[in-house]
């Protein structure tokens, strides 16, 4: 195994990281100079602040992508779930590495959802649906956890 395992970004993250600066800028062309930054629970602005401070969201979505990538270059600090031994060392770390590319793809992709549902409020001026993006964090990674766990358990993980 390589020490720069998969740590660069393939093509498809590429055009994902893209897509989400594109995104990024359309929204800040798009948006007045004071824009609503957090809704409360009926989905009614209740603070505001400037257009700039839309650039958050695609710049947290690319360091957390950044820090997923990096994460994997030191394999010596994971908490593997299961007991690491010669015989299944390899196996449990290609299964780290791929929760983590797995957690980088699904940041990329939901931040470009998110960009995508305020670029629609930019547009038709209708703020409905803000509440479902706590439900999209939440599902999109504790699943990828979950079918981790899964294959590390397995029996012919395990020898």
């Amino acid at each position: 195994m390589s020490k720069r395992y998969l740590t660069r970004p393939t093509l498809p993250e590429w055009i994902l990281i893209i897509i989400l600066a594109g995104f990024s800028a359309l929204l800040i062309l798009l948006s007045e100079l004071v824009v609503p930054v957090h809704y409360n629970f009926r989905g009614i602005p209740d603070k505001t602040g400037n257009h700039f401070t839309l650039l958050l969201i695609p710049l947290s979505g690319i360091v957390i992508y950044i820090l997923l990538k990096g994460t994997k270059r030191f394999t010596g600090a994971f908490n593997y779930p299961v007991r690491i031994t010669p015989e299944n060392s390899r196996l449990q770390k290609d299964l780290a590495f791929k929760l983590l590319d797995s957690y980088a793809v699904i940041t990329l992709v939901v931040f470009n959802l998110l960009l995508v549902h305020l670029l629609f409020i930019s547009f038709t001026g209708h703020i409905t649906g803000i509440w479902i993006w706590g439900i999209i964090f939440l599902i999109s990674y504790i699943l990828p956890i979950a079918v981790y766990l899964k294959k590390a358990f397995s029996a012919k993980n395990n020898p």
